[in-house]
């Protein structure tokens, strides 16, 4: 709890225990000296604390969402965190205010932590996705060129038992080169490079 002027009167264990400071760190210090700095997740820029002792002393309660808490300038806390004036019904003005912060920076830490093994799991698929799509190519190429030599031996004079073989062999290669087509597909979706044909039909 801080009074008009925004030094610290009270404060419990646990505050205490968060910030890591001592009470003759805290004891009746300015509320700005024990938080040095201010700032707001996913921005680069520092929160104004002079701005939210402004809204403050409007009688408005601050409630922020997250922000990082330096308590000293080599310890970096994550918090959530709100501001509220005292208020009492014989007393008009601001008379101080109640500050209630959480330590959030195990749960920040770890959220940071999935979300680059998440960025990592992308990467790797996406390396995947490449190589499959490069690896498709690569087969997909040989494989027309035996189907087509497949195609011509089949025109040639063949005995019934080489026609049966020869047959077996191209609808045999005709379903790989189906699979080796579905698995370039399934790349290209992977990568958001598959193209639409966009055509008439019946119903």
């Amino acid at each position: 709890m801080v009074d008009h002027k925004w030094h610290i009167q009270t404060i419990n264990k646990e505050a205490k225990r968060i910030l890591g400071l001592s009470e003759k760190e805290i004891d009746h210090g300015d509320v700005s000296d024990v938080f040095h700095i201010y700032e707001s997740f996913g921005s680069s820029a520092s929160l104004n604390l002079n701005d939210i002792k402004f809204h403050v002393e409007e009688n408005r309660s601050y409630l922020g969402s997250r922000a990082w808490v330096f308590p000293t300038k080599s310890r970096k806390l994550a918090v959530t965190y709100s501001i509220s004036p005292l208020q009492f019904s014989n007393q008009t003005g601001f008379k101080g205010a109640i500050l209630m912060l959480k330590d959030i920076t195990e749960y920040v830490n770890l959220e940071q932590h999935l979300r680059q093994s998440v960025n990592e799991a992308n990467k790797a698929n996406q390396i995947k996705s490449m190589f499959l799509a490069n690896m498709s190519h690569e087969i997909r190429t040989p494989m027309n060129g035996i189907l087509g030599m497949l195609q011509l031996l089949k025109e040639s004079v063949l005995s019934s038992t080489q026609l049966e073989k020869v047959e077996l062999a191209l609808t045999s290669g005709l379903n790989l080169l189906n699979v080796i087509n579905d698995i370039l597909d399934f790349s290209k979706l992977e990568a958001d490079k598959i193209a639409l044909n966009l055509r008439d039909f019946n119903i």
